[in-house]
């Protein structure tokens, strides 16, 4: 459950819930890489992270500097 903001937020109980159901998927998929991960003789590291424009490049990069691996996902089709 989100917890409730300072001030009101004009948002439809539509937009809030996709909001509650990606985070809620996105627990379900960390804790699956947790348990496939766990007891690996490799590093696994989970890092889910929301890029609030599209040049997703240099947000990859960044965060991929020092991986052999990287697995993204993404919501919209397009």
């Amino acid at each position: 459950m989100m917890p409730a903001p300072p001030i009101p937020i004009p948002y439809g109980s539509k937009v809030l819930a996709s909001v509650v159901a990606e985070r809620q998927e996105t627990e379900e998929i960390a804790a699956i890489f947790a348990r496939m991960t766990a007891n690996q003789p490799f590093a696994a590291e989970w890092r889910p992270v929301k890029v609030p424009h599209v040049d997703l490049a240099p947000i990859v990069m960044e965060h991929g500097r020092a991986a052999d691996l990287i697995i993204a996902g993404q919501t919209d089709p397009e």
